[in-house]
């Protein structure tokens, strides 16, 4: 797994002015900096199927936890550990979110 921890900002940030970060753990967002259709998450989610979000995620902001981030639904296939912070681009994982979970 790799860790990309190196995306973590300080201060205020876009998300936190937008939406506040309250009781939302994570949210996806399906074009690049944080812009088109917004997903909140607020628990493991075994797939994105669910919400209609498979293989959609362009953006990320991680405003609580550290969270395993999978390629295909049931954690499988690449998985990465992403921190707090924000995600403006996801190419690095190739645009492809199938399901994600709070690490523990």
């Amino acid at each position: 797994m790799t860790n990309y921890a190196d995306n973590k900002r300080s201060g205020a940030s876009y998300a936190d002015n937008r939406y506040g970060g309250r009781g939302v753990d994570v949210e996806l967002f399906d074009d690049p900096g944080f812009r088109g259709r917004r997903v909140p998450v607020h628990r493991d989610m075994d797939s994105l199927f669910q919400r209609n979000f498979d293989q959609q995620a362009s953006s990320m902001v991680i405003h609580e936890g550290t969270w395993q981030v999978c390629t295909q639904p049931g954690y499988e296939g690449v998985c990465r550990v992403f921190r707090e912070g924000e995600y403006p681009d996801l190419r690095r994982f190739d645009n492809r979110i199938g399901s994600l979970r709070q690490s523990r």
